[in-house]
């Protein structure tokens, strides 16, 4: 049996993840739960290893979604 791709969605607005997360679900993906900064995705990141992280580019807090693109690019 073929292993579900795991999904993290960066996004601040719980109605654009809930559909997201419906979306990605119905198609087989496993999604994380709702991570909505910065540094929620770094401890998300870090704990499940995600193949595929999904940006908004305006979260919670002073760090955007431009910022952890770019660490992510740099560190993985």
């Amino acid at each position: 049996m073929k292993e579900k791709k795991h999904i993290l969605i960066v996004e601040d607005e719980a109605i654009l993840f809930q559909k997201m997360h419906s979306y990605l679900f119905e198609d087989g993906y496993s999604v994380d739960k709702y991570t909505k900064s910065f540094e929620e995705a770094i401890n998300r990141i870090e704990e499940c290893k995600p193949d595929l992280v999904l940006l908004d580019i305006e979260l919670v807090g002073e760090k955007t979604g431009i910022d952890l693109g770019k660490l992510l690019y740099r560190k993985y």
